[in-house]
């Protein structure tokens, strides 16, 4: 399943880098295969989570008080545009939906991360 500005559809190849693509996981077996590589499981948590993580707040925070400031100062398209990047971006943490999506994360160990340091 894909999604994109025009809502769902099936063509993974359609739009490169337009659409999300979205496919059951079996994470059990992608960690025995990620252990069995020498990978060790890092993270497994929600993209709400893991977004969080790395400063989604933040990001739509700015938006949304450049968007309050473009209004502010008459700018209306620009002010609409930065609402609804702030919206879009929302959407993906929001409970039920994109943020409840799950995510796995595996990582070389410590030891082999500073053997491969030149």
């Amino acid at each position: 399943m894909t999604y994109g500005p025009d809502g769902l559809g099936d063509d993974p190849l359609a739009d490169p880098g337009r659409r999300d693509v979205t496919a059951e996981v079996n994470f059990s077996a992608v960690e025995r295969a990620a252990r069995r590589c020498g990978f060790e499981p890092d993270r497994y948590t929600t993209q709400r989570e893991w977004l969080a993580a790395l400063g989604h707040g933040a990001l739509v925070g700015d938006l949304d008080a450049r968007a309050a400031a473009a209004a502010a100062e008459g700018r209306n398209a620009d002010a609409f545009a930065l609402s609804a990047e702030a919206a879009e971006l929302a959407a993906l943490v929001a409970r039920l939906g994109y943020g409840d999506i799950m995510v796995f994360r595996a990582v070389l160990p410590a030891a082999w991360r500073r053997a491969a340091t030149p």
